[in-house]
């Protein structure tokens, strides 16, 4: 899990384990805390503010789904989502089904 390490000091800080040079203040994304890293954040040196979550890449079925949900909310029914969408009557009805699913 990806975390963002920023540099608490008014100088430069080199960290030779994490492969680092920071400028006072700069901040980077660092894809795992390397020891060094630990101690200077316990040190109050380096902040680490957080980490990045990258969320997982939107199938064309997911963003089909979401299209369907989203009419299904709007008071769509089966049919006319059929017409406005490129899907078959079965899709609907199973991304419908898959809907009620997530309560």
């Amino acid at each position: 899990m990806p975390y963002i390490v920023r540099n608490q000091r008014s100088s430069s800080l080199h960290i030779p384990d994490a492969g680092l040079r920071l400028d006072s203040g700069e901040m980077v994304t660092v894809a795992a805390l390397s020891p060094q890293l630990v101690q200077l954040s316990a040190l109050g040196f380096v902040e680490i503010t957080g980490y990045v979550t990258i969320p997982p890449p939107v199938t064309a079925a997911d963003a089909r789904r979401q299209q369907v949900i989203s009419l299904q909310r709007q008071g769509a029914t089966p049919r006319e989502i059929v017409a406005a969408l490129p899907m078959s009557r079965r899709q609907v009805s199973q991304s419908t089904a898959a809907s009620a699913g997530d309560g």
